[in-house]
């Protein structure tokens, strides 16, 4: 999704699999960039996860993932929450969104990578840009960037996690129609006077 993203949508660069490879959109090229440099080693990861936790299954769209692990998510938040407590000791990180537990041989997250764009691709310093930022996210993935900026916006479906970090404002829809009401708000916003 985020390789088609930068692709076709009027954007300079799009962030993904929680921070683990950016697209950067530069002369209409799409530049590939992993947030270590190359693509990690997830084989690895996966054979010691599926060992240790045999109930995991891999998601339908794995095999299409460059930096990190999906599975289905197990059926109670211990569960999963076995399974990422287990991550650091493994020399890895992951999280629970809206469809998946993820998990990724490294220590990113989509705030460093968004740091990292910023500095390297635009020359900003993130501290400084970050009140000219707009953030929207789903989930306990999310929670990150609703932690460190101002202008956050969660889908309504953000309301069935048990978040620490919540964002400023929920739309009334769900995913994509969530999407699409913050983006009718800015172009209404930009058509004042």
């Amino acid at each position: 999704w985020a390789s088609l993203m930068a692709s076709m949508w009027p954007v300079d660069g799009v962030i993904a699999e929680n921070g683990g490879l950016s697209f950067l959109r530069r002369d209409g090229a799409v530049e590939r960039r992993f947030f270590d440099g190359g693509r990690p080693d997830l084989e690895t990861l996966s054979q010691t996860l599926r060992a240790e936790f045999p109930e995991l299954e891999p998601a339908d769209d794995q095999p299409y993932r460059e930096t990190s692990l999906a599975f289905r998510r197990l059926p109670s938040p211990e569960a999963n929450r076995r399974v990422l407590d287990a991550l650091p000791r493994l020399g890895a990180a992951g999280t629970v969104n809206s469809l998946w537990l993820l998990a990724w041989p490294g220590v990113w997250d989509k705030l460093s990578m968004a740091q990292k764009v910023l500095s390297q691709d635009h020359g900003q310093d993130f501290a400084a840009a970050r009140h000219g930022i707009l953030y929207v996210g789903d989930s306990h993935n999310d929670q990150i960037m609703f932690a460190n900026l101002p202008h956050t916006v969660g889908v309504s479906t953000v309301v069935e996690h048990d978040l620490d970090a919540w964002p400023r404002w929920i739309t009334k829809g769900p995913g994509g129609a969530g999407f699409v009401e913050v983006a009718e708000r800015l172009i209404a916003a930009r058509q004042w006077p």
